[in-house]
């Protein structure tokens, strides 16, 4: 039997409602040379049937007895596999056309790698979301993973190399974090790289990960974090672990400054530990621990200015350069030259309140702040008041600055036209001044 060139395993479990779409994706593929490898983790609704309806040589079925997990679903999948490569793919999302070519592709022309990720896109009731970009390099990788998987489960990797160095299976104790404990435990020999470009589409649906799944996800991930922290040699109290574990995630609602400094703190450690230990790239270690400081920041909701004063005196403020930074003078000049009625800035974070003073700078009038977030609605930024854009009168005689720095500002752009109707040529977004 002729070895294809990709082995694609496909965990799933009660996923009748998306399955179809991922083989979909997988059967429509540029690259025919593929198996698809199916591993039913005993579905109790109509999933196993669907699949048995594909009469594609290439798709192979693969019924756990009992419930096994995702873990121990893939290494099953693994042992089945006969490609040069093993792909990954959840059941619930969708993959590029190009994805398994495009991969396989960097993987043939570029032997010192080993294993390959991409872009990753969100995708939601079938309309397109947040663009997930990653660091590209092995080095920055590895640095990322003292606080998460720093990229995402749907790689591709070399089948002989992996399984050679005795990487191929997952731990099944774990019942989460499946995809950080198999990063974590790839040697310097394995050699990462991610592909800067949206080749995998995440589909965030209800029947995703519960509140209790998520405590359960975090538990296991803190089990990885308390390893690649003793590898550091530290061995955290309690409360510095949950301090750890909220840097890492960096989503905080509410923080105080005094909160705020004790993460600062931590962060100074952190850099400490491994200066003296040499585990991680120091550079890539210090840009990301500065990027997950700023993000708490930025993740309290609006823009408070005690917390941001705390930050630009910290050295981490040294190793961001913020866009409002870039703002090339002779553009914001000529852009707001064309303005004549008032403005509103879209977003309430840092890079909005910037906007908002660099705007007053030039006498335009900016009305309030929007944001999506009721939570914050209703309350104010040195002065200026956070609406919902329901609340905004006369919409059609007001300019739009998109202050949001992530890909999510082209979606905004998009919703403001569509949803509202707001003329194109009201709607100003950074790309446009820097």
């Amino acid at each position: 039997m002729k070895k294809p060139k990709v082995s694609v395993i496909i965990p799933s479990f009660n996923r009748e409602k998306y399955i179809c779409d991922n083989i979909d994706s997988l059967l429509n593929q540029s690259l025919a040379d593929i198996e698809i490898i199916i591993v039913d983790d005993c579905s109790t609704d109509n999933t196993v049937n669907l699949i048995g309806k594909y009469k594609d040589k290439r798709i192979k079925l693969i019924k756990n007895k009992v419930n096994l997990g995702v873990a121990a679903s893939r290494n099953i999948g693994f042992r089945h596999a006969i490609g040069e490569y093993i792909a990954i793919s959840d059941s619930d999302d969708i993959n590029h056309k190009d994805r398994l070519f495009k991969q396989s592709a960097f993987l043939d022309e570029n032997l010192d790698i080993d294993v390959v990720v991409c872009k990753v896109q969100e995708i939601k009731d079938n309309r397109y979301g947040a663009i997930h970009s990653y660091d590209c390099t092995d080095e920055a990788i590895r640095a990322n993973w003292l606080f998460q998987p720093g990229i995402p489960s749907f790689m591709m990797f070399r089948k002989d190399k992996i399984t050679k160095e005795k990487l191929l299976y997952h731990d099944e104790s774990f019942k989460a974090a499946v995809d950080y404990q198999w990063y974590t435990q790839l040697n310097n020999n394995i050699k990462i790289h991610c592909i800067p470009e949206v080749l995998y589409y995440y589909r965030r649906h209800k029947e995703q990960i519960s509140t209790a799944g998520y405590k359960i996800q975090q538990q296991f991930a803190d089990k990885i974090r308390l390893e690649q922290l003793k590898r550091l040699d530290i061995n955290p109290l309690p409360e510095e672990l949950i301090i750890h574990t909220k840097l890492s995630n960096a989503q905080i609602k509410e923080i105080t400054p005094n909160e705020y400094i004790k993460f600062l703190e931590w962060g100074h450690f952190l850099l400490e530990s491994n200066r003296m230990k040499k585990i991680y790239s120091q550079t890539y270690l210090e840009s990301i621990i500065a990027k997950k400081l700023f993000h708490i920041t930025e993740a309290v909701g609006y823009y408070q200015k005690a917390l941001f004063d705390l930050w630009d005196e910290s050295v981490f403020s040294n190793y961001i350069r913020l866009s409002e930074q870039e703002l090339k003078q002779n553009k914001v000049e000529q852009k707001v030259q064309s303005i004549k009625n008032n403005s509103v800035i879209v977003g309430s974070k840092r890079m909005a309140y910037y906007f908002k003073e660099t705007l007053n700078n030039y006498g335009i009038r900016v009305i309030s702040y929007i944001d999506s977030n009721s939570s914050i609605v209703g309350k104010e930024i040195e002065g200026c008041p956070i609406i919902g854009i329901e609340n905004l009168k006369n919409k059609q005689q007001i300019t739009y600055f998109i202050s949001v720095l992530s890909e999510e500002r082209y979606v905004i752009k998009e919703n403001l036209i569509n949803r509202y109707g707001i003329n194109p040529q009201q709607i100003v977004i950074i790309d446009e001044l820097i």
